[in-house]
């Protein structure tokens, strides 16, 4: 007798065994699978129903049960439909459905949450890219912590495919400190510069996006002018110079770096301008002020 004829008759009738000790009626015996000793597992784990061992062999050559090895994405995706279920899979589980990845399928993998992260949770790999990482292991201790991104660990070949980007400091700079530093606290935005200043002032492309933060008091690095310059000191208010821990030498060149205004690296029409500006507001009567700009317009 063929499959159909069998479906037909036993139509209706619960007379399919399954592991969880339920039968399963033939008429939804598209909802049976077998498959190999791990896929069964998972299945199991996600209470799928899964043909019992003892009867897997003939029924599933009477009726062609859906072997889990060959179409494991698709059958994870069907089950989706209840993500409760997929709260129930181990880590060890997870590795097992890893093995099953195809790239060709990666728009039906994507939307699986069996994606770990370092935070405990499990998602989706559909989010925003800039809040997904792959885990790095080069162990980055990262000056703050950064809240809403998802690390993911354990999956690198479909993050790959995805260009997900692994979690080091210029990533995290460049998609997290970097577009939300407003956002956290003054002693936080220290830390965050302070970690530029010892690891990525070398980072052409940091470096770049750094000199546009107003982090010295409210003001960017090139807004303000070198405290070492009596030029300086002597024509312009306090508050055109870096205040606090900037004000030190272990910041001074790399303020520099970031366009802090000294003397010696202006351009001559700078210079010029900025020796005239001094004219109007010298007071004749000032010998000191007067000997500074003498000597400066000399150069």
């Amino acid at each position: 007798m063929k499959a159909e004829q069998i479906k037909q008759t036993l139509s209706g009738l619960d007379v399919i065994p399954t592991t969880r000790g339920i039968l399963v009626s033939m008429s939804h015996c598209d909802t049976v699978y077998t498959g190999s000793e791990a896929t069964c597992e998972v299945l199991n784990a996600l209470d799928a129903h899964v043909i019992h061992s003892n009867f897997a062999r003939l029924l599933n050559l009477t009726l062609a049960i859906t072997n889990a090895d060959y179409k494991f994405a698709e059958i994870l995706s069907r089950l989706y439909t209840n993500r409760a279920r997929f709260e129930n899979l181990t880590e060890e589980h997870l590795r097992t459905i890893y093995k099953y990845y195809n790239k060709s399928q990666i728009d039906l993998w994507k939307q699986l949450p069996i994606y770990s992260c370092t935070n405990g949770q499990r998602i989706s790999l559909t989010m925003q890219k800039s809040k997904m990482f792959r885990e790095s292991y080069s162990n980055v201790q990262l000056p703050v912590a950064v809240n809403n991104i998802y690390i993911i660990k354990g999956c690198d070949r479909i993050c790959s495919d995805l260009e997900i980007p692994l979690c080091d400091d210029v990533q995290i700079f460049k998609s997290c400190y970097i577009p939300g530093f407003s956002s956290y606290t003054e002693d936080q935005q220290v830390s965050i510069i302070d970690y530029f200043r010892r690891y990525l002032c070398n980072n052409k492309e940091i470096l770049e996006l750094v000199k546009r933060l107003p982090f010295v008091g409210g003001y960017r690095a090139y807004e303000l002018y070198d405290s070492t310059d009596n030029l300086f000191t002597t024509f312009l208010p306090r508050r055109q110079f870096p205040q606090g821990i900037y004000a030190t030498e272990e910041w001074r060149s790399t303020l520099r770096r970031l366009g802090l205004r000294y003397y010696n690296t202006m351009s001559e029409k700078e210079r010029r301008q900025f020796l005239l500006s001094c004219c109007s507001k010298l007071a004749f009567t000032n010998r000191n002020q007067l000997s500074i700009l003498l000597s400066r317009s000399k150069n």
